[in-house]
């Protein structure tokens, strides 16, 4: 009986310790770039840019096949937006992708955002 309460235990507070991790809101990344900056960082303001990205489609096989989003490509298309090399305050929120398969057939889709402001 006793080894029972502490698995209840244990188990409320696992479940408890992830939901209050799942909720909380992370702070934008100061600063994002491709490659590194070469001298120091300034604080001039370009354009905010804030995109939706459309990911997923139809897929056979390993054809059109996109699992996980290719962040470097988001962050590339940010930043030609944004007009600056150097991301300030930038955010990029994944979604989960709705999913529909049938064995290697199906179809995915999914809308990621990006938001920046340019150095």
């Amino acid at each position: 009986m006793r080894k029972i309460q502490i698995i209840i235990a244990l188990s409320v507070f696992a479940i408890l310790f992830c939901t209050g991790c799942a909720t909380t809101k992370p702070k934008p990344i100061a600063y994002l770039s491709l490659e590194k900056p070469s001298g120091t960082i300034g604080v001039i303001k370009h354009n905010s840019v804030k995109n939706k990205i459309k990911r997923g489609g139809w897929y056979f096989g390993n054809h059109n096949f996109r699992p996980a989003p290719d962040v470097a490509s988001y962050i590339k298309q940010t930043s030609e937006e944004a007009g600056s090399d150097i991301l300030r305050d930038a955010d990029i929120r994944l979604a989960v992708p709705f999913a529909f398969d049938i064995l290697f057939f199906g179809y995915n889709s999914a809308t990621d955002m990006t938001t920046a402001n340019g150095q």
